[in-house]
């Protein structure tokens, strides 16, 4: 599939609007279900990751994560895409929890996946793909590479890939 030009997962349209992450990420799909399951069940886990998510949205450097759990993650999307038709592989904090390692920082790890899978979905993982399984150097490199804000420079993402895994 060609890359399409201009694309910019989570890019904000609208510059001048107030830099509010619940009014922002809210609409995405992949949040709701982790916004309604968390405020039932786990209301202090939900004002958590509000709270870093609006730090991400003001910024901040998000940490590295195990690349395991981005993987799991991965897995575990795909396999709920193929079981649930329309869903896109939306998961439930519950279904995370369960999906990561136990000292898993939840929210950078739904944040760098959620950028991840907008890479898969837009097919610019082509030449590390294969079937719905990735390589184990994109999980390496997305659970790693440095990143500020809600935002990964797809750009430098495929480049570094690029030189890790070279298209053979």
């Amino acid at each position: 599939m060609e890359r399409q030009s201009g694309f910019r997962p989570w890019r904000r349209h609208d510059s001048a609007a107030p830099a509010k992450l619940d009014e922002s990420l809210h609409r995405s799909p992949e949040f709701r279900p982790i916004i309604s399951d968390m405020a039932s069940e786990h209301p202090e886990r939900l004002e958590s990751f509000r709270a870093f998510l609006n730090a991400a949205e003001q910024g901040a450097d998000i940490p590295a994560v195990d690349e395991r759990d981005l993987k799991s993650l991965h897995e575990l999307c795909v396999e709920r895409a193929k079981r649930y038709c329309g869903k896109d592989g939306v998961v439930t904090m519950e279904s995370m929890v369960r999906a990561c390692g136990p000292k898993a920082n939840l929210p950078a790890v739904w944040l760098r996946h959620s950028q991840l899978r907008a890479l898969y979905r837009h097919g610019l993982l082509g030449e590390w793909q294969h079937g719905t399984a990735l390589d184990d150097a994109v999980f390496h490199l997305a659970a790693t590479i440095p990143m500020k804000g809600v935002e990964l420079d797809q750009d430098v993402f495929l480049e570094k890939l690029r030189t890790l895994l070279p298209v053979k």
